[in-house]
C-alpha cells in the first residue's frame, strides 16, 4: 500500500523477503539514524555501497546454518532469564533493563567463545562490573551510542 512520496506501508510480512531482495529496494528511512554511533553500525549505515561492504562481512555470521548453531544458546540464556526473573520477583522488584543486559552479554559470550567461557552474569548478577565497564570503554572510545538532539542533523543533511 502505498502512502506517499517514496513511502510503503507493508501489512503483509511475507512479502518483506522479496521486497528486500529486489535490485531496487528501498533507501533507509530517517528513523534509522536514531541512536546511532555516528552512523557506523551496520544497521544504521544508510550509503549503499558502504553498507553492502560491511554487511559482507558479518553475511556467513547470519546464515540459516550459523543461525541454527546459536539456536541451543539463546535457548539456554532466555532459560537461564526466565529464572532469575522469577526468583528475583519473589525477593522484590525486578531490574529488567539490567537482567536483558545480562542476557545479551552472556548470549554474546557464548556465541563467541562457546559453553566453555560463559560470562555468567544471569546467575553471577556481574560482579566484575563488564557491562559497565564495556560500557565507559565505548565511552571513551568514541563507540558510545549517543541519542540525537534535535540540533543534531544527519551526514546527508549537512
Amino acid at each position: 500500500m502505498d502512502v506517499g512520496p517514496n513511502k510503503v506501508s507493508i501489512l503483509d510480512t511475507s512479502v518483506l523477503h522479496a521486497l528486500y531482495q529486489s535490485a531496487q529496494s528501498f533507501e533507509k528511512d530517517d528513523a534509522y539514524s536514531l541512536g546511532a554511533s555516528e552512523g557506523e553500525g551496520l544497521f544504521f549505515i544508510k550509503d549503499r555501497s558502504r553498507h553492502a561492504k560491511r554487511r559482507a562481512i558479518w553475511a556467513q555470521a547470519f546464515t540459516a546454518t550459523s543461525i541454527e548453531k546459536y539456536t541451543p544458546y539463546l535457548e539456554t540464556c532466555t532459560s537461564k532469564l526466565m529464572t532469575t526473573i522469577m526468583a528475583k520477583s519473589k525477593i522484590g522488584p525486578v531490574d529488567l533493563g539490567r537482567l536483558f543486559n545480562h542476557w545479551a552479554f552472556d548470549l554474546m559470550g557464548l556465541m563467541t567463545f562457546g559453553p566453555s567461557n560463559s560470562f555468567g552474569l544471569l546467575e553471577n548478577d556481574d560482579p566484575d562490573h563488564l557491562v559497565e565497564n564495556c560500557r565507559e570503554a565505548a565511552r571513551k572510545s568514541g563507540l558510545e551510542m549517543k541519542e540525537k538532539s534535535d540540533g543534531d542533523k544527519d551526514e546527508d543533511e549537512k
